[in-house]
């Protein structure tokens, strides 16, 4: 052991061994204050590297979490078999889009006639007599459920058996509340519309 530390080449290492360790309280104390001054001037930032540290701590705890770290395996799998899937979805499209050309029913035709339609309807909206029957009351809520009322009206008067009815039979009919509520509002309407023409 005396004559392998003595070898001129041992002791050539040892001496900057030591000499490394006679200078290690001067680089330990350098390296302090690299980090001080690096703190104090990212403090003057406004930047906190405790806080930062804890959070990047914190987000490192969550991420080794074992249940984060099965979650990103699954993730990391998908993320490997999404190729195939992508190429699974395109050939099960083509093969829908086949079979409807073959059934006559043609996907492109469709979507022609659905960006005419939507042009048609922008030019409707637009037009200043759409805007002119929206602000007029024919929209309304109440005007609706008139026409609503007509409606099933008209249906029920349909399933009802139809009866010839006179001038004397109309008279009769003329005692009904019911009548008599049609025929006040018929009244008023051609009041109304006769105003407007």
């Amino acid at each position: 052991i005396a004559e392998k530390l003595t070898a001129p080449a041992m002791v050539a290492q040892l001496n900057s061994v030591l000499e490394l360790a006679n200078q290690a309280p001067g680089l330990v104390s350098m390296v302090a204050d690299m980090a001080d001054d690096a703190v104090k001037e990212a403090a003057n930032k406004g930047i906190n590297l405790e806080e930062r540290l804890g959070a990047a701590l914190e987000i490192a705890e969550k991420l080794t979490a074992p249940a984060m770290v099965a979650q990103l395996n699954s993730l990391l799998e998908l993320a490997n078999q999404a190729p195939g899937l992508v190429a699974m979805t395109m050939d099960m499209l083509d093969d829908g889009y086949q079979t409807a050309a073959a059934n006559g029913f043609a996907p492109d035709e469709l979507l022609k006639e659905g960006g005419e339609l939507l042009s048609k309807m922008t030019t409707l909206i637009r037009s200043k007599e759409f805007k002119t029957l929206m602000d007029s009351g024919a929209m309304a809520p109440r005007t609706l459920r008139i026409v609503n009322s007509a409606g099933e009206a008209l249906v029920e008067s349909q399933n009802q058996k139809i009866e010839k009815v006179g001038l004397f039979g109309m008279l009769r009919v003329m005692r009904d509340p019911d009548m008599q509520r049609m025929l006040g509002f018929l009244t008023n309407f051609a009041k109304q519309f006769g105003k407007k023409l």
